[in-house]
């Protein structure tokens, strides 16, 4: 025993020396022991969304094992947060006695963007028809949701906080962000496998020794991994489907080991909104070192100029509290200058050249549409369509094409197409859906089939864009879960 213990005395002295030469050396030589930055990786690996969503709108800051997370204290409009960092009034960890506590997990749509106040966001709205249906209960809601984020990234802080919460109702909403492209690496890929290594790494993070031994370490491994990421890496969803079924279903196993009910909701999406826009405005986004963040091939994709048929009173009617910076989303679609048939004489000269070029045909298309010719317009999308056939644009255009033709179920089938298609949107796809209605089913589990609701209820009109509902979209979701509430009851599982 005497002989280990001074072992161990032996090899902690010297673990103590080198590290005090470490520091000696970083102190005199101005050499630092830092790796690979985290602004190195989202620039090797085009993970723009994460660089985007570090700093968005400054309400969010960088997270070590969430990559991104709301700032605590904010008062700006809906985004009200507390000393945690969440949405809404402080709260204790430890549950007062006789509290009913409803955990929400989700993303920008529970956050509520778009709306006016955080009155309207229907995690709040529910918690306001509890007590008036409820009046003898106490009822409290932590709206954990934040802008951004995915089901990798909910099940995270799940784990990480909100198990200590001890909810005795769980909400989960995400599927929006999983389903769409980030860059080379999915989110599992990026945020941390287990969170014990990276408390772990964390601790030793202030480590001289450790800091010394990654800055030789990683660049060399980076260098290895950097000729197959630059040359054979393709874009990926930030969640694949299969992922987003096992995330939830982890988050509800966990759940369930602490007693908590959940109510699964599916994820509606507005289906005649115009594919492959709403990153357009970052195509030219870049780090502070000037880098381009985002991937040169969705970069090609939405800087191509093709042309929507954009219905604009249509849009005005469909979408009246369209917001600002959406609709300056919408106006930085190509639209051909000067008038209807100087452009169609340009396109038809470079079909002369170039008959299956997709773009003239696709361009030719909308400016026959915008004059009235709609037979033409079939025409040349149909050409397009048959040289580029997993072009969402193209599908949404023919669904436009076939709307004012009077063929309306033609014209939602090719708008459900340009959804399935469109990854360069944050709109969940019906395989997403489909994976939660399975586990609502092989669970036993309670849901809320919002998508279905909202497409009986007048779909199109309860957005404000490509996912977030509206105030009376907010209003209907609050609605059902209150009467999905009362069949389940207040009881603890």
């Amino acid at each position: 025993m005497k002989k280990f213990l001074l072992g161990f005395l032996v090899f902690l002295g010297f673990l103590m020396g080198m590290e005090l030469v470490f520091r000696l050396s970083a102190a005199l030589f101005h050499w630092s022991g830092s790796t690979i930055s985290p602004e190195k990786t989202v620039t090797r690996h085009k993970l723009w969304q994460q660089h985007l969503f570090s700093n968005f709108l400054g309400v969010q800051q960088p997270d070590p094992y969430l990559l991104w997370k709301f700032k605590p204290y904010l008062y700006k409009q809906i985004f009200v947060t507390n000393s945690k960092g969440t949405l809404g009034p402080e709260f204790e960890t430890e549950k007062a006695p006789g509290t009913f506590r409803i955990l929400l997990l989700g993303d920008s749509s529970p956050v509520g963007l778009g709306l006016r106040t955080r009155k309207e966001a229907f995690g709040e709205r529910f918690l306001d028809l509890l007590r008036e249906n409820f009046p003898d209960n106490k009822f409290e809601l932590i709206n954990a949701s934040v802008s951004g984020y995915t089901s990798a990234q909910g099940l995270i802080w799940f784990k990480r906080y909100g198990i200590k919460l001890k909810p005795d109702l769980l909400l989960v909403y995400f599927g929006n962000n999983d389903a769409s492209y980030n860059g080379y690496l999915q989110d599992k890929q990026v945020l941390p496998k287990s969170l014990w290594i990276a408390d772990l790494q964390n601790v030793l993070g202030n480590s001289a020794i450790y800091q010394s031994l990654r800055a030789l370490l990683v660049p060399f491994k980076e260098k290895i991994s950097s000729g197959k990421t630059r040359t054979e890496a393709n874009l990926t969803v930030r969640v694949t489907a299969g992922d987003y079924h096992r995330n939830l279903q982890e988050i509800l196993k966990v759940a369930r080991k602490r007693g908590a009910k959940t109510m699964l909701v599916t994820v509606p999406v507005p289906r005649e909104w115009p594919p492959a826009i709403e990153f357009k405005p970052f195509v030219s986004l870049k780090t502070a070192a000037g880098d381009l963040v985002m991937a040169e091939q969705s970069r090609n994709v939405l800087s191509a100029e093709f042309a929507y048929c954009l219905d604009w009173p249509e849009i005005k009617q469909k979408y009246p509290q369209i917001d600002y910076w959406t609709l300056n989303v919408l106006k930085q679609v190509y639209v051909d200058s000067g008038n209807p048939d100087s452009g169609i004489f340009k396109y038809q000269s470079r079909l002369a050249n170039n008959p299956g070029d997709v773009s003239s045909l696709n361009n030719l298309s909308v400016l026959y549409w915008r004059k009235g010719n709609l037979i033409k317009s079939l025409q040349y999308i149909t050409q397009g369509l048959g040289s580029d056939s997993a072009n969402a644009i193209l599908h949404y255009n023919l669904g436009m094409i076939e709307k004012r033709l009077g063929d309306t179920a033609s014209a939602e089938a090719e708008f459900e197409k340009a959804k399935e298609l469109d990854f360069y949107s944050l709109r969940t796809k019906k395989i997403y859906n489909s994976k939660i209605r399975e586990l609502a089913s092989v669970s036993n589990l309670p849901l809320i089939d919002l998508d279905s609701l909202f497409l009986a209820n007048n779909n199109e009109f309860l957005f404000i864009d490509h996912c977030h509902p509206t105030a009376e979209g907010h209003r209907l979701v609050a609605q059902a879960l209150l009467e999905k509430f009362k069949q389940i009851g207040l009881s603890k599982e």
